[in-house]
């Protein structure tokens, strides 16, 4: 049974060698793993938290089966949302070229 193994870690940074993904020793990295994954397209890893909002940040992934490991695959640089507060059913907030609606009476959290 394969694992795979990704961290984020600051875009600045150096791209990981696959045993620092693999033994988590990515420097400023959030780390984690995942075993025998459904890959359907995206990512679909675990929970991520700890990001700094509006921080520039790349995610690094190898994969391990025991035997044999991947070259490490690394990710364009992207930019995590700010920290939004809005509270009033059907509030609109322009992201980008997105509007985003909101229906609920209050939204407190940074959106990824």
């Amino acid at each position: 049974m394969a694992t795979l193994y990704w961290a984020i870690y600051p875009s600045g940074d150096s791209d990981p060698t696959d045993t620092q993904i693999i033994t988590e020793t990515v420097p400023s990295g959030i780390h984690g793993s995942d075993i025998a994954p459904v890959i359907t397209g995206a990512f679909a890893g675990s929970a991520i938290s700890g990001l700094a909002s509006g921080t520039s940040y790349k995610l690094a992934a190898v994969w391990d089966d025991g035997t044999d490991t991947s070259n490490v695959v690394v990710s364009s640089a992207f930019t995590t949302a700010t920290t939004i507060t809005a509270s009033g059913a059907g509030v609109r907030q322009l992201m980008g070229n997105q509007y985003m609606a909101v229906a609920a009476s209050r939204l407190n959290g940074v959106l990824q």
